[in-house]
């Protein structure tokens, strides 16, 4: 009886979109990196919003309900679809360990999306199957880039399914 309340109660919550499907949680996510047909990296933009906060405006990430994050208090481990520009991109504010979390993003991407055969899985695997992005020509302009893309959270924007990219700052 209760029990059965506080599920219905979930249900409504989960239908108003005031509270993520189980497995989902809402993330703060300030950064995309828009992939094209082939996962080739296009760009990276920003999709933070302007927020006006007291007298001044302020640019803040977005908040997107992406799959649930694993807990990080101690050891390495991946996120799916969105985590920080070390396990993402292959480097991040500890060189030393970028190579390793890059590696064990692949591996969680490529073995989730493995069957997969959307447009969207193929463009991720293209992006993950080249190797690590740090040894790659196509993202060294981001290794001079500000810092705020090593602490910030980055997410996949597939061109072949955004119809927004061209009003995405950048």
């Amino acid at each position: 009886m209760i029990l059965q309340s506080l599920v219905q109660y979930y249900e409504v919550l989960e239908r108003q979109g005031k509270i993520a499907k189980q497995g989902w949680a809402p993330q703060n996510v300030s950064y995309a990196i828009v992939l094209d047909e082939a996962g080739n990296v296009k760009r990276v933009v920003s999709i933070k919003q302007e927020v006006q906060r007291g007298k001044k405006t302020e640019l803040v990430p977005v908040k997107i309900v992406v799959p649930e994050p694993v807990v990080r208090s101690s050891g390495k481990r991946a996120n799916f679809m969105c985590d920080n520009a070390a396990y993402i991109l292959g480097f991040g504010q500890k060189p030393i360990d970028d190579e390793e979390k890059f590696k064990l993003a692949r591996e969680l991407h490529l073995s989730v999306l493995k069957a997969a055969s959307s447009p969207a899985a193929k463009m991720v695997r293209g992006f993950l199957k080249t190797g690590s992005p740090k040894n790659s020509a196509r993202l060294t302009f981001l290794l001079s880039a500000k810092k705020t893309y090593l602490v910030a959270r980055i997410s996949f924007l597939l061109t072949s399914t955004c119809t927004t990219c061209t009003t995405i700052r950048k």
